[in-house]
């Protein structure tokens, strides 16, 4: 069974909720097939925290997702190393110049309204 804790991600005065992957099955699944007969459509964020620091191991992919989504690569220091917006679906490695240790995978051009870039220091409450 997926395992979806909920948390809040803060960046400075602003917050927004997020999904936290919590599980093998739940990492593995993602956002994949949201917006289809088969999961509802994909609104609210979901974050991924990888064991390690690194870049083409902890890398993603837009197979099986039906819609654009951004993704935000943070480092082991809370620290946004890079976002790429509006992914296209059916993309089969992404991985950013970096390494990263958490990554949050959001609604297409969410992390532009929240004023997330390169450089913005987050934080997460779980």
């Amino acid at each position: 069974m997926a395992k979806i804790f909920i948390g809040r991600v803060q960046k400075g005065a602003k917050s927004f909720q997020t999904d936290i992957a919590g599980s093998f099955f739940s990492r593995l699944l993602g956002i994949m097939w949201q917006g289809t007969p088969l999961r509802k459509p994909f609104s609210k964020p979901l974050f991924f925290e990888f064991e390690n620091q690194a870049t083409a191991s902890n890398s993603t992919h837009s197979m099986f997702c039906f819609v654009p989504y951004d993704a935000v690569f943070i480092d082991e220091d809370w620290i946004v190393i890079q976002v790429m917006q509006s992914i296209a679906p059916w993309n089969p490695w992404i991985v950013p110049k970096k390494p990263f240790k958490y990554l949050v995978e959001m609604p297409s051009k969410m992390a532009e309204k929240m004023g997330i870039r390169q450089g913005t220091k987050l934080s997460l409450k779980r």
